[in-house]
């Protein structure tokens, strides 16, 4: 049923958006990682050579839960997509495919203060559940994360708390906007719980990016590229010894992204702060220190 050209498809999934890709951007699954593949929690492939395709892509399809017809279950380059960390074993088995060289996975890996880091992936390859890991999101993964010398696991509730208020900012890629406030009550949100920015500068960044007129607009009116930059706003307003940008100019002009290059520098450089950003293509311009592929 599904024909092996897995390696093939591959290179399409990192060349170019797919129907997977939309599809997951436009209905915000949360439960869904389009840049690392399907992950979906309650089903299990099962191992085999060709007789098992067919269950398996029901196995699919059943898991998704109806969002996917079984043709679309069935699509290689749907299978293509899966081939990262989480279903590597499957697919190496299946398929015979070699696990690509990361400067990232299986590696020793530090990131200090007053460094500006690159983080260069192909769709797949696990870019934005980097970022989760290292936010304490998500910690379904091997190996060990430390802040210093603690490791990230054994944080409770409240060092999270504190981290993340005073330590550690982050942009998703999928922005996490509260769509039925302002523009400027989502970045209130955050500077209430911080006090980091008076309100003249959260004025002044609104004008920088080209936002002035945004302020009181609802941002599930706002276009993605306007709410990237409402995100970013928010994620200035707090002291971090580390900043995590996942994708920040997708959609966003030339102008923007250097003005948001700008912002970054200043405030990093003001906080002898890290900086680390992802990209699977255009990539932010910063004076980086490290260009890593993941």
């Amino acid at each position: 049923m599904l024909e092996q050209t897995i390696p093939d498809n591959l290179n399409k999934y990192q060349d170019a958006e797919t129907w997977v890709d939309q599809y997951f951007i436009d209905n915000d699954k949360p439960n869904y990682f389009f840049d690392t593949g399907i992950e979906v929690d309650d089903y299990q492939l099962i191992s085999g050579g060709p007789e098992t395709d067919f269950s398996n892509a029901k196995i699919l399809y059943e898991a998704l839960q109806g969002h996917i017809n079984l043709v679309q279950a069935s699509d290689l380059r749907l299978w293509a997509y899966m081939a990262h960390k989480q279903h590597w074993d499957y697919m190496h088995t299946r398929w015979g495919i070699d696990l690509p060289v990361s400067d990232i996975w299986h590696q020793d890996l530090i990131f200090r203060k007053g460094e500006m880091c690159l983080i260069e992936a192909a769709s797949g390859t696990g870019k934005s559940s980097l970022c989760s890991y290292i936010y304490g999101y998500r910690n379904d993964y091997q190996g060990i994360i430390n802040f210093d010398e603690t490791n990230i696991k054994a944080y409770s509730v409240k060092q999270w708390v504190d981290l993340r208020k005073h330590s550690l900012s982050m942009l998703f890629q999928d922005l996490r906007i509260f769509t039925e406030l302002t523009a400027l009550e989502n970045v209130q949100l955050k500077n209430n719980l911080t006090g980091y920015k008076k309100k003249k500068e959260i004025l002044a960044f609104f004008e920088k990016l080209g936002l002035s007129d945004k302020l009181n607009v609802k941002t599930g009116k706002l276009s993605f590229g306007q709410q990237q930059r409402v995100a970013f706003i928010r994620a200035l307003c707090q002291p971090f010894d580390f900043l995590f940008l996942d994708e920040p100019i997708s959609h966003l002009d030339d102008d923007n992204s250097r003005i948001m290059g700008e912002l970054i520098i200043g405030e990093a450089e003001k906080q002898q702060a890290g900086v680390i950003a992802t990209s699977i293509g255009k990539h932010i311009e910063l004076p980086y220190q490290r260009i890593l592929q993941l």
